[in-house]
């Protein structure tokens, strides 16, 4: 949870990941006269759409899957289409 907010700087002692265990962010001075708990609502928020992996999703790898399953499919059709043909042709 969030620990305290002073002046300039709001402190979160539970971050929720196992490889750090407090977060210091800096607030911009624009945002000073904020309320508290919406500054901690925000280190919250900031916080946690830090800890989303970044990279390829696994939808991303299912539809490059698919699109070479695909691709295969289509490169057989039509090397059997081609097998089809010269021997139709062929006399």
């Amino acid at each position: 949870m969030i620990r305290g907010v002073n002046k300039q700087i709001v402190e979160v002692s539970e971050t929720e990941n196992d490889y750090f265990e407090r977060a210091i962010l800096f607030v911009r001075p624009g945002a000073m006269d904020s309320p508290e708990p919406e500054l901690k609502k925000q280190a919250k928020a900031l916080l946690q759409s830090m800890g989303k992996a970044k990279g390829k999703s696994r939808r991303t790898r299912s539809f490059r899957a698919k699109g070479m399953a695909r691709l295969g499919v289509a490169a057989g059709m039509g090397a059997t289409l081609a097998l089809l043909a010269a021997r139709l042709f062929a006399f």
